[in-house]
């Protein structure tokens, strides 16, 4: 056991009439101990706390004692004193000397000290006036594992009369406070912006990393968490490992590339890879995915050393961007939960809720800018043409003359394939609501679609109220 932080502590009686002030226990700069740190300890890891500061005022007399109570335990008495004596500097031979009681044991929330001695001037009772308790050395030791939730520890005193009555009991004195010592945080998100026009394969921006796995810029983004240590004392060696688990919003589909015969979402046997590093470079980061087959949605990074300060990375991407061996990139949300733990007892240093948000991948598809549509027509006519293998969700985004917006999803767009979302867009339009939308008669309106710019087109319109004639409407994909 080593003493972690010292209290300045003295003890004193005050008049033997009658007391001036209440006791107090008091310290100048209470401890700071990390909660991880003290549930690592076991139950004979004390916490000593030097030259407590009691302040006594009141007298007593042969059959009072001295009581100490703790919100905690206090632990091994062989680092807490026998005996606990006062000097007299007011009146000469007053003084006092208290004996821990023969029946106090550890793992107990108070301690007793009897009156053994009182001095040659005392009568009835006895007092000490500015006076020091054992030369300014008391000690008061707390057990770790009592100690090991967040809070301060505090200590008050009291006298207990021959009758049982308290007398002049304290307020609680703060001797040391125990806190969260370790944090984990999430210091960088995925926000790769997945390149449609060259086949959902690699990032336009967003996913530029690399390491000595992914060797080309654009084809990885990277998800970073940091282990931070508060400024508090430690007791023990926490350093252990950390455990982070990433979750994908729908598939780690990346992982299932067709060159991967054996049907699995592997880390290793296709293009598509998922990497995990620790900087500084310490322990052997192990990555492993499931389910191992199907939809793969979950990764989990062991890190099994963990220091101060430390980050931790999981690279996700794909070593080429060979169209016909690659599962394509997909827009997704993903999510992160992480826990630390003690090598030794495996008690939890730190964690990251689960659902934290790990950030998302996106797509630079096409974007469709209508400047007018009239909303007072027999039909509306938006068909898109889409000349590629992407595919996905239609939505859009209207505003009408007051400038309110609306926005919503028309459908999906298929490869290769043409599809009609008039009808669908005039009565998502005619179901707006907010200011200046009830009887709106135009409106703005622009589309997004996750297929690429250069083989998409649209076709905009309007029928006429008498259902036969028709309108081209000029939006920005036109003349491609």
């Amino acid at each position: 056991m080593r003493s972690i932080h010292k209290i300045l502590v003295t003890a004193a009686i005050a008049s033997a009439c009658g007391y001036a002030a209440a006791s107090t226990v008091s310290v100048t700069t209470p401890g700071r101990y990390g909660l991880e740190s003290l549930a690592n300890s076991g139950a004979s890891n004390d916490i000593p706390v030097n030259d407590v500061k009691i302040s006594l005022n009141d007298s007593f007399a042969a059959q009072d004692y001295l009581l100490i109570s703790t919100n905690r335990l206090f632990g091994d008495l062989t680092s807490i004193p026998s005996t606990i004596s006062c000097s007299v500097n007011a009146t000469a031979g007053a003084s006092v000397t208290f004996t821990r009681s023969s029946g106090a044991a550890a793992d107990t929330s108070s301690l007793r000290y009897n009156v053994s001695t009182l001095g040659s001037a005392a009568t009835d009772g006895a007092l000490c006036s500015g006076g020091v308790a054992n030369s300014g050395a008391v000690t008061l030791a707390f057990r770790a594992s009592a100690a090991a939730t967040t809070g301060n520890i505090t200590v008050n005193v009291r006298r207990i009369r021959v009758d049982g009555a308290t007398q002049d009991l304290s307020a609680d004195g703060t001797v040391a406070s125990v806190g969260a010592e370790y944090t984990v945080t999430v210091s960088s998100v995925l926000d790769g912006v997945v390149d449609v026009q060259g086949g959902r394969l690699s990032f336009v921006s967003g996913g530029a990393e690399t390491n000595s796995d992914f060797t080309t810029a654009g084809l990885v983004d990277k998800f970073t968490v940091s282990v931070n240590r508060t400024a508090r004392t430690q007791l023990v060696s926490v350093l252990g490992s950390l455990t982070v688990t990433l979750t994908a919003g729908s598939s780690f589909g990346f992982l299932s590339d067709p060159d991967d015969t054996s049907g699995s979402c592997s880390l290793t046997a296709g293009s598509g890879r998922a990497y995990a590093t620790a900087v500084p470079s310490i322990g052997s980061p192990s990555l492993t995915v499931s389910p191992t087959s199907g939809v793969c949605n979950v990764l989990t990074a062991n890190f099994n050393t963990v220091g101060d300060g430390g980050s931790y990375a999981i690279y996700l991407g794909r070593t080429s961007a060979t169209a016909s061996v690659n599962t394509a990139f997909a827009a997704q949300a993903y999510t992160v939960g992480a826990t630390g733990a003690t090598t030794a007892k495996g008690n939890t240093v730190a964690t990251l809720a689960s659902g934290t948000s790990a950030g998302s991948w996106t797509l630079n598809g096409t974007t469709v800018n209508i400047p007018y549509l009239p909303l007072t027509t027999s039909a509306v006519q938006v068909i898109v043409a889409n000349r590629s293998t992407q595919s996905g969700a239609v939505t859009f985004t209207a505003w009408n003359a007051s400038g309110t917006s609306c926005t919503g999803s028309l459908g999906n767009i298929d490869p290769n394939a043409n599809g009609s979302f008039g009808s669908t867009l005039k009565a998502a339009l005619a179901a707006c609501t907010g200011t200046g939308w009830s009887g709106a008669t135009r409106a703005t309106v622009q589309l997004t679609m996750p297929t690429p710019s250069t083989t998409t087109t649209v076709h905009t319109g309007f029928s006429a109220t008498d259902t036969t004639s028709r309108q081209i409407v000029i939006n920005d994909t036109n003349g491609k």
